[in-house]
């Protein structure tokens, strides 16, 4: 059974307007016309008293579908990293980090339709032996026939060249919920990733080929890398790694690109957080192959919304879901002091002011919101490990954004 991104074949975007056509607008005015004409009477038993307002589609924030915890609860302070999975009987599952204010752990939520949530607790902890792991979060999830697999990055406060270190796991599952940890798949290994390897993101293409995408930590900062496997457990690293690497100077990702979302296809499709340590966002990168990728030219594709909205300072963790009520993306977004996992989905909307109907074939999503600041961390290094470092003057946020618009299948 393949992923349920491995379906998709991104390559146009679609904007759907649902309103009347010229000429059907010309023929009900006409008809209204001709009502007020013939009288009160006659407007009634025409149906043609008032002209509705006409709608659109339009992919657009959906605010916090997951909060964070109570206080003494494992997410208190921060719920992150979510991976989201549509089961076989139309049920949701979504696998997050969760941390209150010491460590991080993983947890897990079920929903019946992917926006309300029922919270189920802790599912791989912190101290356990044999691993005995001082940080766990950012996971990949595929079930394949009737067993989960999932891939997952786990760490410790020392003994990595920079100090705190992670690797990536895996472990398998019956329910989705007790997990048997196999072993590490994927430790730092290269250059670029020496000090962590986290964040997975794994998908199997039609040939049955598993892609791990995931993040790497050099020690100063984080980039975007590729190992790919026969079976899922012995992954082989891409030589030309990171595919994805820092943009440059005075850029918007000058000092971080990391957390993936693939969709492959005959044109791939890569979600993924940046940031100059003053803000952050969520960018879009593509590639004909998986290993050759260039960012799209309209980058940063979703930003923050003003204060006081849960994402004011920093969107983070961009998670694809291929929905059958239209595409989802759901995200990390935070205000300063906490994170909350939010979506960005299909709304209809009343369409005041008429546009046409236009497609545009590039296979990126526009953003609503401005840009304001966020901390200056190492994105998936410093919350990731609990930290938090000191904060950094606000960047000037742009006046406004064009709105979204979700990639369409092939």
């Amino acid at each position: 059974m393949y992923d349920r991104r491995a379906v998709l074949t991104p390559r146009g975007v679609l904007a759907i307007e649902m309103k009347a056509e010229r000429r059907v607008t010309l023929v009900l005015c006409l008809m209204m016309v001709a009502a007020v004409s013939a009288g009160p009477a006659a407007a009634t038993a025409s149906g043609l008293g008032s002209s509705p307002t006409p709608e659109k589609t339009v992919f657009q924030k959906a605010g916090i579908v997951l909060p964070h915890g109570s206080p003494g609860e494992a997410d208190s302070v921060y719920a992150r990293a979510p991976f989201v999975l549509r089961d076989d009987d139309g049920t949701y599952k979504m696998w997050y980090s969760g941390y209150d204010g010491s460590v991080n752990r993983m947890l897990y939520a079920s929903s019946p339709d992917g926006i309300r949530w029922t919270k189920h607790g802790v599912i791989l902890d912190v101290g356990v032996p044999p691993y005995n792991w001082n940080s766990v979060g950012g996971q990949s999830v595929l079930k394949i026939q009737s067993v989960y697999h999932m891939w997952f990055s786990a760490g410790y406060w020392s003994g990595g060249p920079f100090v705190y270190w992670a690797q990536i796991y895996h472990a398998v599952s019956m329910d989705g919920f007790y997990w048997n940890v196999t072993g590490v798949v994927l430790p730092p290994n290269q250059f670029w990733d020496r000090g962590m390897t986290n964040s997975p993101w794994v998908v199997r293409d039609s040939a049955g080929l598993f892609w791990l995408f995931h993040s790497g930590w050099d020690g100063s900062n984080t980039r975007i890398g590729v190992a790919t496997s026969g079976d899922g457990i012995s992954f082989m690293p891409y030589a030309g790694n990171p595919i994805l690497d820092l943009g440059p100077s005075g850029s918007w990702d000058q000092s971080d690109v990391n957390t993936p979302s693939v969709i492959p296809g005959s044109t791939w499709l890569l979600y993924y957080g940046g940031t100059d340590r003053m803000s952050g966002a969520l960018g879009t990168a593509t590639s004909s192959d998986g290993l050759h990728w260039s960012k799209s030219p309209g980058n940063p594709v979703v930003g923050p919304d003003p204060a006081p909205a849960f994402d004011s300072r920093v969107l983070w963790f961009p998670d694809w879901l291929a929905d059958p009520s239209g595409p989802r993306l759901y995200y990390v977004g935070g205000d300063g002091s906490t994170l909350q996992i939010g979506l960005i989905k299909n709304t209809t909307v009343k369409d005041e002011v008429p546009v046409p109907l236009t497609l545009d074939d590039t296979p990126r999503i526009a953003a609503l919101g401005t840009v304001a600041a966020i901390d200056a961390a190492v994105v998936g290094l410093a919350l990731f490990v609990g930290r938090r470092p000191p904060r950094r003057p606000s960047a000037p946020p742009p006046q406004e954004w064009p709105r979204i618009q979700p990639p369409g299948p092939s």
